[in-house]
């Protein structure tokens, strides 16, 4: 199992894969790396998920909406659930 989550910028965003099939090696070491807040920046990682053999992934987003827009309705065709973690609560953890 893939577990991703995603930090939202404004022209970068920070994902965080682990799991085996990911590639990421030990789950307590995630690979992380930024995507760029671009067309072919967001088109990269759903690319990238596939080839990971991710198929639908449970993936958990600072925010849904303003600048994570684009890549919510791109994660959200290519069959990925999003799980939105409020920035707030995000930053007390």
């Amino acid at each position: 199992m893939i577990d991703i989550g995603i930090d939202i910028g404004k022209n970068c965003h920070v994902v965080a894969l682990s799991g085996a099939e990911a590639g990421a090696g030990e789950p307590d070491k995630p690979e992380v790396f930024p995507v760029a807040n671009t067309p072919a920046g967001r088109a990269g990682l759903i690319a990238r998920l596939a080839a990971a053999g991710a198929g639908s992934c449970r993936i958990a987003i600072e925010q849904v909406g303003g600048w994570a827009g684009p890549l919510d309705r791109q994660l959200l065709a290519a069959g990925h659930q999003l799980v939105p973690i409020h920035p707030l609560r995000l930053a007390r953890a």
